[in-house]
């Protein structure tokens, strides 16, 4: 009986320990009688599952196994209710271990972009933990903790559009980065700050910054998180329409992620670099890399958005003149991306298939698209923002003007939107007419005023069809 409740204790110990990505594989290994006797293989031969690295190659913080008594803290601490845990990791000297601190920022990265409350309060109760090891055998990693659990709480507050307050967690992360330059955590830096100045509309600083951390993670043996970096930047460009400079980074992330077990990015990346090929009327390598990305369909995870391909094909096949299909793609993708709330993908990707309509002379689908955006959630500013967009650019192709002339101005829109959504109103008379003027070059501030925010949240509860405005959270104002 005691046999079986240690067992039984380690069991629950191992199952917090995992991240929800996981949930469905262990399900899926306790009712498939094959794959439980492969695991029964596996783990009676006492080898490794995971392949050797290399001699000298750093071992991730994220492949460290730590010991039962942190995973039994873990769990303590978890089931503990939120506004006591606090108290717990202040009162009992056994929490003070880094490597608690440690799973608790992965289980933090695991909860972004979904769930971001849930992943600043794992990075608070991190840096809560870090905060008093100051000792110098601690000291490092102490500081690795903090700066990592501030630029999470960062890119949480950039998720939540609070850009002042990102801004103050970058800045708090830099004070605690004290390793080389050329550290993981730099790098880890770099990466999501590039994210805070793609939303500011910053394209040429945040692809400094994932050079450099792409840069990192080579010197640091990690072609994933390099090839990652690398991918990012890739579509970063892409969204711009810069083909020539979306290839390089593209085509080196196909390198190093050749070897690794990376079925998301490498798709991501194989789709962008087929549309690239196509756009410089390169078939035979578009068609490679598009049969290479369609190769992996089957392995990616639950929960990964599968609109990535038929965006990508649709594009494809509007260069290629096959504009039914295209269409057919492009409406899928969108449809998708609506279904999973990424309403700013969903409404590049409506733009795409504007395109494409008004090339079939198809002018009637326009409302339809319209009508989609209206009716998703969640009602906020970014969508009545992204409303306006959209409802610009589809007037722009009701009156014949050249649609690849305004695609630029619709894109920096978009980005607007992204940043801060009621700028984007400078762009429209006060009335919210959204498609009387299609110059994005005239840009009048006042518009953004004080009676504008007002109309706008009145057009917000006509949009939800509720009886009260809709509430617009923000998040705590002080990082404590």
């Amino acid at each position: 009986m005691t046999e079986h409740s240690d067992q039984e204790q380690r069991s629950r110990a191992f199952l917090a320990h995992l991240g929800p990505e996981y949930y469905d594989a262990v399900l899926h290994l306790l009712e498939c009688p094959e794959c439980r006797g492969l695991a029964w293989k596996l783990l009676a031969s006492r080898e490794s599952l995971a392949p050797a690295a290399p001699e000298g190659t750093p071992r991730p913080a994220a492949l460290r196994r730590p010991g039962p008594a942190t995973l039994g803290r873990l769990e303590r601490l978890l089931a503990t209710p939120p506004p006591l845990r606090s108290r717990l990791l202040n009162e009992e000297a056994e929490f003070r271990d880094l490597e608690l601190a440690e799973l608790l920022l992965e289980r933090s990265e695991a909860a972004q972009p979904r769930a971001p409350r849930v992943s600043e309060e794992l990075a608070r109760l991190a840096f809560a933990i870090a905060e008093p090891m100051v000792e110098e055998r601690w000291v490092q990693r102490s500081n690795d903790v903090k700066a990592r659990a501030c630029v999470l709480v960062g890119n949480v507050r950039r998720l939540e559009r609070e850009g002042d307050e990102a801004e103050t967690m970058f800045s708090k992360a830099v004070f605690h980065l004290t390793g080389p330059p050329n550290c993981r955590e730099r790098a880890f830096y770099c990466r999501n700050l590039a994210l805070l100045r793609e939303d500011l509309g910053q394209v040429d600083e945040a692809a400094g910054l994932l050079w450099r951390a792409a840069l990192i993670y080579r010197e640091n043996g990690d072609r994933r998180e390099e090839g990652g970096c690398l991918v990012q930047l890739g579509l970063l460009f892409l969204e711009e329409e810069q083909i020539d400079r979306a290839v390089p980074p593209l085509t080196q992330a196909c390198q190093a992620l050749q070897s690794q077990d990376a079925p998301v990015p490498y798709t991501r990346c194989a789709l962008a670099l087929a549309y690239c090929h196509a756009v410089r009327s390169e078939i035979e390598k578009s068609q490679r890399f598009l049969r290479a990305a369609r190769a992996l369909y089957p392995r990616l995870p639950e929960g990964e958005p599968p609109a990535w391909g038929p965006w990508f094909e649709g594009k494809i096949a509007a260069l290629a003149g096959e504009l039914e299909t295209a269409a057919e793609r492009l409406d899928e993708a969108r449809r998708i991306f609506l279904q999973d709330r990424k309403l700013h993908a969903a409404t590049r990707t409506a733009i795409d298939l504007v395109r494409v309509l008004a090339r079939l002379g198809r002018d009637q689908r326009f409302d339809d698209l319209l009508t989609d955006l209206r009716r998703a959630m969640p009602v906020d500013l970014e969508r009545i923002g992204l409303f306006f967009v959209l409802s610009a650019f589809i007037e722009a192709a009701r009156r014949k003007e050249d649609l690849e002339a305004a695609l630029p101005v619709t894109i920096s829109r978009l980005r607007c939107c992204r940043r801060d959504p009621i700028l984007i109103m400078g762009y429209w008379p006060p009335e919210l007419n959204g498609t009387v003027a299609f110059d994005g070059s005239r840009f009048d501030p006042s518009l953004a005023s004080t009676t504008t925010i007002l109309a706008t949240l009145h057009l917000a509860k006509q949009l939800s069809g509720a009886e009260e405005g809709p509430d617009f959270p923000k998040g705590d104002a002080a990082w404590k």
